[in-house]
């Protein structure tokens, strides 16, 4: 019996070896969102829409067995945005993820190209300054431009002839703020002032359709009421905006995986902000890391460049296909999808177009006057 002794040690020892092993290095990522300040309600929710992201991959193994990891920054303003990129490539983060706001995540974008570090955004729609653009800059979100031509063909296209009138008899007014947000879009403030003077003019508008997310936030038909029944919006679809027959099947389950794992932690369903984040972040997690040759900001640059998802394979319904370096849209992500949100009812809105993502027909509603 005293011979078993040592050959029971010998058995015991390589278990306790095996159990002190270093965990894997896990991929450090930066996420710079205004979780604070006037765009915090719609930068928190993409921001929630990221980490849940970043949850679903690490529970299914995580990038060649190794964790992701946030690293978040609360950038509430433009001139927060260098500091924030500064901040994490002081700590060894050059992947970076934003920014919900297009006024943060265009002195971002030049500020990461400028430090060799790659950035991805994930929500914002305005035209992102400097250099960078398809190099180290990549925008998953669709663009403000984009968003403008799909609103000002779904009118003339779809809507126009519903109403008994042609194309060529339309005219076309553009409001904009005068800034770089409000170049591509405007604030759910703007966006309702904008309305209730239409509305004391009495303006003979055939159509009204927006091209900023305030168009569509459930705020801004209940700041309204009965005035917002007849607009439309273009942007970005969320959880329950979509038609998920639209959606690859992949894509398909992955939106009810995520929708119910964002609920379980922040007691709602995604906005629309929350699924661009989600469907962003995972985008660069599954689609582009796990095929870059390293984590230098080059190489995954270089995989995101080659990345083909079809339309449809993200669960908000766009794919990737990013436009070259030297390209008009360099960076832009040219499988992009946006849809056309319509006040149908009080309260009520619904995504009209296009077909494949349509929860409701078009209802050929004139805008209250």
């Amino acid at each position: 019996m005293r011979l078993l002794r040592p050959l029971a040690l010998l058995l015991v020892l390589p278990l306790l070896a095996s159990c002190t092993a270093d965990p894997p290095e896990p991929v450090r990522v930066g996420a710079i969102y205004p979780l604070s300040g006037t765009q915090g309600m719609g930068g928190i929710d993409e921001y929630h829409g990221v980490r849940v992201a970043a949850e679903l991959v690490n529970a299914d193994g995580g990038i060649g067995g190794r964790p992701v990891v946030l690293d978040q920054v609360d950038v509430p303003e433009a001139d927060a945005a260098p500091g924030a990129i500064k901040a994490l490539a002081d700590r060894g983060v050059d992947l970076v993820l934003g920014s919900y706001g297009s006024t943060i995540s265009s002195p971002a974008a030049a500020a990461a190209a400028g430090r060799g570090s790659l950035f991805w955004e994930t929500g914002a729609v305005g035209k992102l300054a400097g250099p960078g653009g398809g190099d180290l800059v990549f925008r998953v979100a669709p663009t403000g431009g984009l968003l403008g031509r799909g609103a000002i063909r779904f009118v003339a296209d779809q809507l126009a002839p519903k109403l008994g009138r042609p194309a060529s008899s339309l005219r076309f007014a553009i409001a904009a703020v005068d800034d770089v947000y409000g170049h591509a879009v405007a604030y759910l403030e703007d966006g309702v002032a904008l309305r209730r003077e239409q509305v004391r003019q009495h303006l003979p508008l055939l159509a009204s359709i927006g091209t900023s997310s305030s168009y569509c936030m459930p705020e801004f038909g209940a700041l309204l009421g009965r005035d917002a029944v007849g607009l439309f919006a273009s942007d970005k679809p969320d959880t329950h905006g979509i038609n998920p027959s639209g959606l690859a099947p992949d894509a398909r389950a992955l939106l009810d995986r995520a929708d119910a794992a964002y609920q379980k932690a922040n007691g709602h369903s995604m906005s629309a902000a929350a699924l661009a984040g989600f469907s962003g972040a995972w985008a660069l997690f599954r689609h582009v890391l796990p095929e870059a040759g390293s984590l230098d900001p080059a190489d995954v640059a270089a995989a995101a460049r080659r990345a083909r998802v079809p339309a449809g394979g993200l669960p908000n319904g766009s794919g990737l296909e990013f436009a070259p370096p030297g390209s008009a849209d360099a960076g832009a992500n040219l499988r992009a999808a946006s849809v056309i949100w319509e006040w149908t009812e009080v309260n009520r809105r619904e995504v009209t177009w296009p077909p494949q993502f349509a929860t409701a027909p078009i209802a050929t509603i004139r805008p209250t006057q």
